[in-house]
């Protein structure tokens, strides 16, 4: 191995000084942001996605056609729903797989008139766990679910006014 000359000392001593001065260089900077404290303010948002299937009406009139030839009561409507572009699916049934009928507004007389079927969008709710509706049904729909509602035969039932409850569950995904 050779002893360093004198130029190389020289080149060497430069490089050595070039680096020292690029570190103190970078403390300096670093120690100078550290002196200069500076506080950020966040503002922060957030939105509650829709959790509910919300209806226009919580209650609707239906009143029930007679049809004579059939002796039957027939009545539809359309449920109106407001959140359509949230549903995702929807699941309606009937109130505790209750069996609805029409009570007479005469105390005098007892007997009732049954519902026979009650559709939504043509597919049953009486007897069944259900009606499952898709988003791509509930699109079509175009905010009103149609329902219709047939009663078993008055043909037996005494003359008079009748009334009835039916009591609808909807249990519904919403996206958020």
């Amino acid at each position: 191995m050779q002893p360093l000359k004198k130029t190389h000392l020289c080149v060497l001593k430069k490089y050595l000084a070039v680096a020292a001065l690029s570190c103190a260089a970078s403390v300096i900077s670093v120690k100078s942001i550290a002196d200069n404290r500076k506080d950020l303010k966040i503002h922060l948002t957030a939105e509650v996605p829709e959790k509910e299937f919300k209806l226009e009406n919580e209650d609707i009139a239906l009143t029930m056609v007679a049809d004579k030839a059939n002796e039957i009561f027939k009545g539809e409507t359309n449920i109106r729903y407001l959140n359509h572009e949230k549903v995702q699916s929807l699941k309606v049934t009937l109130y505790k797989s209750m069996n609805p009928v029409l009570n007479p507004e005469s105390v005098e007389t007892i007997q009732t008139i049954g519902i026979e079927s009650i559709l939504i969008n043509y597919k049953e709710l009486v007897g069944s766990l259900g009606v499952d509706l898709a988003q791509n049904e509930l699109n079509s729909f175009n905010q009103k679910i149609p329902l219709e509602i047939t009663s078993e035969s008055y043909e037996n039932a005494p003359a008079g006014n009748y009334t009835g409850t039916v009591i609808l569950q909807f249990d519904a995904t919403i996206s958020s």
